[in-house]
């Protein structure tokens, strides 16, 4: 993915940020619980891939995938996960007509321990 692009936030991008760019995002956090408090958490992470195509828009929504989807067990960014699985991906592209940016989300559910 960083053969692409480099640019990968958290959470927003200034506007005229320069493109391609990955804008990552945590969705929710559930924990589970159990008799001697909270064990793990799931927490559902949208990286919004952005481009000035859509072809380069899901040319990077794609190398996103192949980066995070179906890990096991281990640690990745610095967190010890217990997975990561690909949900599912979303094109918008209406929106390319108002501001020149193709968007293509993916969803991600990570496991990891409290």
């Amino acid at each position: 993915m960083t053969t692409i692009t480099d640019r990968i936030y958290g959470s927003e991008a200034r506007q005229g940020i320069e493109l391609p760019c990955v804008v990552y995002e945590v969705i929710s956090n559930i924990p589970f619980n159990t008799k001697s408090g909270m064990r793990a958490f799931q927490a559902r992470v949208q990286c919004s891939c952005y481009s000035t195509s859509y072809e380069g828009a899901n040319t990077l929504a794609i190398a996103v995938r192949n980066s995070l989807a179906d890990k096991a067990m281990g640690t990745y960014g610095g967190i010890f996960t217990q997975g990561i699985s690909f949900e599912g991906s979303q094109d918008f592209r209406d929106e390319a007509e108002q501001d020149g940016a193709y968007h293509v989300s993916c969803d991600f559910l990570i496991y990891f321990n409290g």
